[in-house]
């Protein structure tokens, strides 16, 4: 790979590979809020715990991690509304 570059590099008579700028309107970064369910207590906090996170303004994912530690219902899951809602759990 390195290679390569250094042959596209000297075939564009390049000194040096461009930066090409990743984040939205010129950001100098990103960062996202992730939340772990890991326990029985943490389905039933996820929608209170996304209305925390929205009223600062704070998009964030939800990851559903039961493990045998808890059941995933289909309640739980259709709580969530779907792409539609505020929020959404992946499991």
């Amino acid at each position: 790979m390195e290679q390569a570059l250094l042959l596209l590099l000297r075939a564009q008579d390049a000194k040096e590979i461009p930066f090409i700028w990743f984040w939205p309107d010129w950001a100098s970064s990103a960062a996202v809020m992730t939340h772990d369910v890991e326990t029985t207590a943490g389905p039933g906090f996820c929608p209170s715990l996304m209305d925390i996170n929205e009223s600062f303004g704070i998009p964030a994912s939800f990851q559903v991690i039961p493990e045998e530690r808890y059941e995933v219902t289909g309640e739980f899951l259709d709580s969530s509304g779907g792409a539609d809602s505020k929020w959404w759990c992946t499991t």
